[in-house]
C-alpha cells in the first residue's frame, strides 16, 4: 500500500509538471519534478521527464540535461528512448558546438542497437548527419532505412530527405531521381516539380534558367502557386533583371501580402536596381520583419 501511495504521489507530480510546462511555467514544472525525485530518486521515467524538461528550457540547461541522460544510461544502458533523447539533445547542442559529431552518432547507434526497429532514430540520425554536412554517411543511413523498413505510407519523405543529401554533394541527377521516386509514390507533381526548381537555386552556382522552367511548369499545374511565382522572381533577380523580378514578386504578393520572403525580395529589388529607392527598400524590409520577426535576411 505504501509503495502504491508513493507511485500515486509521483504520478500526480509528473502530471502537474506537464500542465505547468504547457503553460510555460518551466520553473514550476521543474520544482514538481524535483519533488517527485525526492520520493523516487532513481526512477528512470522521472529522470527522463526532468531531462526532457531541461532540454525544453533552452541552451542554458542543456549540460544539466546531458548529465542526467548519462546517469540514466548508466542505470539502464539498453533503453532505446533514453539514447534517442540524448542524441536529440546533442544534435541541438551541435548547432553551436560542432565537435560533438561522434557523440551524437554513437547515441543514435546505441538507440538503434537497443531497438533495431526504431525508425525515428534511423531517420533523425540521417537528418543530423546531413545537417552536419556528412552527406555520404547520411546517404548510407537512408539506404539502410529503405532496406530495413517496409513503408505503407510516408516513404516519399525519405526520398525527399535523401535528395537533400545528394544536393549537399551537388549530385543533381541523383537528387532528381529521388524526387521522381517520391512522385511515383504520391503523384504530387506540383510539389516535386517545385522541389526541383528550388534545388537548382540552392546549388553553389544557381541554374536560374533551368530552375525557371520547373517553376513555370508548376504554374501550368497551379496558376496561384506563390512558391513558383517567388521562385521565378528570384531567378530574374539573380540575373539582375530587376523589373521582371519585381513583376513576379508583385504577383506573389497579390496571393499573400504578408509573405516575408516575397516582401524581403521586393526590398532587395528596390535596393539593388540601377536607380535604387532605399526608402522603398526599407519599407519592404520592415514589412518582412513585421510578417516574420525571425526572417534571416530582412534584419
Amino acid at each position: 500500500v505504501h509503495k502504491s501511495k508513493k507511485n500515486f504521489e509521483v504520478e500526480k507530480l509528473i502530471d502537474k509538471a506537464e500542465v505547468l510546462q504547457k503553460k510555460e511555467d518551466y520553473q514550476g514544472a521543474l520544482k514538481a519534478i524535483n519533488s517527485a525525485l525526492e520520493i523516487k530518486p532513481d526512477s528512470i521515467s522521472v529522470l527522463n521527464n526532468k531531462a526532457v524538461l531541461l532540454h525544453n528550457m533552452g541552451s542554458d540547461y542543456y549540460e544539466e540535461a546531458l548529465k542526467l541522460y548519462k546517469k540514466i544510461t548508466e542505470i539502464e544502458p539498453d533503453n532505446a528512448v533514453i539514447w534517442y533523447n540524448k542524441a536529440a539533445l546533442l544534435a541541438f547542442m551541435s548547432l553551436k558546438d560542432h565537435s560533438r559529431h561522434d557523440e551524437i552518432i554513437q547515441a543514435f547507434d546505441n538507440a538503434i542497437k537497443a531497438d533495431p526497429q526504431y525508425f525515428t532514430a534511423y531517420e533523425f540520425k540521417a537528418k543530423t548527419l546531413s545537417s552536419l554536412g556528412h552527406y555520404e554517411e547520411a546517404l548510407v543511413c537512408y539506404d539502410t532505412i529503405l532496406k530495413t523498413f517496409k513503408f505503407e505510407e510516408g516513404i516519399q519523405s525519405i526520398y525527399n530527405e535523401k535528395a537533400d543529401a545528394y544536393m549537399g554533394l551537388n549530385k543533381i541527377d541523383e537528387a532528381f531521381k529521388m524526387y521522381d521516386m517520391a512522385l511515383e509514390v504520391d503523384g504530387n507533381e506540383e510539389l516535386w516539380t517545385l522541389s526541383k526548381g528550388i534545388a537548382l537555386l540552392n546549388i553553389p552556382e544557381p541554374n536560374n534558367k533551368e530552375a525557371r522552367t520547373y517553376f513555370e511548369k508548376v504554374l501550368r499545374i497551379n496558376t496561384d502557386s506563390l512558391s513558383a511565382l517567388y521562385g521565378i522572381g528570384l531567378t530574374y533577380y539573380n540575373e539582375e533583371d530587376y523589373e521582371t523580378s519585381k513583376a513576379y514578386y508583385d504577383k506573389a504578393l497579390n496571393i499573400n501580402s504578408k509573405n516575408a520572403d516575397v516582401l524581403n525580395g521586393l526590398g532587395l529589388v528596390y535596393m539593388n536596381k540601377p536607380q535604387p529607392d532605399y526608402d522603398k527598400a526599407i519599407e519592404y524590409f520592415n514589412k518582412a520583419l513585421a510578417a516574420d520577426s525571425d526572417h534571416p535576411f530582412a534584419a
